[in-house]
């Protein structure tokens, strides 16, 4: 319930509201011994932090939540909060680190063979190349984003699609 809530306050960009509704989950599937549960809010606790531009709160939240889904064999969400990690290290200028994560994503999404992770560990990686090397096109990494977006155009939950239409799309997604 308090996940579900926390995700409606989220959504509705209350984040610190969200953020105490995920301690509540959390606390809860905690003390369940859940920590499936847990390692999801740890994650969403860090999302909440993140969008109130608290970035260390966030970064920390993350690597536990990290720690926490290799410690109870997730890799599902070990590779998605690695991409959200490799992005607060990228909105610190961290490249080096950002690279790191979005590279270590990678290779967990493609052996489960998860393209929504894919997509965004590339999106990641896309944006450290340009980053580094504003001249580099990047244009291999585009043309397999471009290849891989038509799987995961419809997945509601990924925000790196938005970024992706406007900066490489032009908006839309008739060129892809």
């Amino acid at each position: 319930m308090h996940v579900q809530k926390g995700a409606v306050l989220y959504l509705a960009k209350r984040y610190d509201n969200a953020r105490q509704e995920f301690l509540l989950a959390k606390k809860i599937a905690g003390a369940a011994g859940d920590f499936h549960h847990v390692i999801r809010a740890e994650g969403n606790i860090g999302s909440c932090y993140a969008k109130l531009g608290k970035n260390r709160e966030a970064t920390r939240r993350f690597i536990r939540c990290i720690e926490l889904a290799r410690k109870h064999n997730d890799p599902v969400k070990e590779a998605s909060w690695l991409v959200e990690l490799g992005c607060q290290y990228f909105k610190a200028r961290d490249l080096s680190e950002a690279q790191q994560c979005g590279r270590s994503a990678l290779i967990i999404a493609r052996r489960l063979e998860n393209p929504g992770i894919v997509f965004r560990a590339e999106w990641l990686l896309h944006r450290v190349a340009r980053l580094e090397d504003p001249s580099d096109a990047d244009a291999r990494r585009l043309s397999y984003l471009k290849r891989l977006y038509v799987r995961v155009k419809n997945h509601k939950d990924l925000e790196e699609l938005d970024e992706f239409r406007v900066q490489i799309l032009g908006g839309g997604d008739e060129h892809a």
